[in-house]
């Protein structure tokens, strides 16, 4: 077949058509090659099965207040020099626990017969001293671990110490 002469004679323009394609194809070649390598890269979905977890997560903390009443006034009067932490209610609102250090001058030395860990039980409107510090220790109530156990630090420390109300053990 013979093709007009149009079409198979070399001219300026497709000398320069020519060209350009000569050094811009092997570029346009190079940059589809490395997309396609990009998409074969990108690892396949994983599909992840999801299951419940067996051990309950915490509940938010709450206003225990809200729930168990309002607290007697009369068990937090503070004098001069006296430091609460808390007074929280226990999470079955029987007890109020809470911390007292009072500062003393430096020229009483030992410990305050007032400080320590004190717990109001509700039921008998009693108020008693669960832990007494030792020595210049101050301790701080912290919280409550469940209805039985409460949580303090000492001289604002880690660990937090707990402390069982039933037999008045206290751990690390």
């Amino acid at each position: 077949m013979k093709l007009p002469d149009s079409w198979t004679t070399v001219t300026p323009f497709s000398k320069a058509f020519a060209f350009t394609l000569f050094i811009l194809l092997p570029f346009f070649a190079f940059y589809l090659g490395s997309q396609y390598q990009q998409l074969k890269d990108t690892p396949a979905p994983v599909i992840v099965r999801i299951t419940q977890l067996t051990t309950p997560t915490p509940a938010p903390a709450r206003d225990q207040s809200l729930i168990c009443g309002p607290m007697p006034v009369e068990l937090f009067t503070t004098a001069k020099f006296e430091q609460l932490t808390g007074p929280l209610w226990s999470p079955d609102c029987r007890h109020i626990a809470w911390g007292r250090r009072i500062s003393t001058p430096s020229r009483f030395t030992g410990p305050n017969p007032r400080d320590g860990i004190f717990v109001y039980t509700e039921k008998t409107g009693k108020t008693q001293r669960v832990y007494q510090p030792q020595g210049a220790e101050a301790v701080e109530f912290t919280g409550w671990l469940d209805s039985q156990n409460l949580h303090f630090t000492k001289n604002s420390q880690p660990p937090a110490y707990t402390l069982d109300l039933a037999t008045g053990a206290v751990a690390p």
